[in-house]
């Protein structure tokens, strides 16, 4: 009987895992799911460095998303590692920003994740990514947030 019982709450375990399992999202494990092509594209200020941008969700959408940021130099398209990279959502015809703050977090190989930008209503939005440090340059990216 003692042999059934242990047997039942194994098979008890494995289902119960199996559902937590199924039920689990990319949020929950950390990950962030990146579409295959850009939202955009584009020279910094300065034009020494491009910009290819992606999100998630993309289009980016109101509340918090996630983009993710492939930077390379204009000439050469070597990826830029390293930047000191501040984000600010930022709208405009409000003069206000975001109410949170975006977290940066270098990836290498010229890529940095952007987590948590809010847009805490729909509008015309800009997403401004400054370069700190030795080497000083932005990227001004118009988004239309629904």
């Amino acid at each position: 009987m003692s042999r059934l019982r242990a047997f039942s709450f194994l098979w008890v375990l494995v289902a119960l895992s199996l559902v937590v399992s199924a039920c689990g999202g990319t949020e929950d494990d950390g990950e962030i799911e990146f579409p295959d092509t850009s939202l955009v594209q584009l020279k910094s200020e300065s034009g020494a460095l491009w910009l290819d941008l992606r999100s998630s969700p993309q289009p980016p959408e109101q509340g918090t998303n996630h983009f993710l940021a492939y930077i390379v130099r204009s000439k050469g398209y070597r990826p830029v590692t390293g930047l000191d990279l501040e984000v600010e959502a930022w709208m405009p015809a409000h003069d206000h920003g975001s109410p949170s703050e975006p977290v940066v977090e270098e990836e290498g190989q010229g890529r940095y994740l952007i987590r948590n930008v809010a847009f805490h209503m729909a509008g015309e939005w800009e997403l401004i990514l400054r370069i700190r440090g030795p080497e000083e340059d932005r990227f001004v990216v118009g988004l239309q947030i629904d």
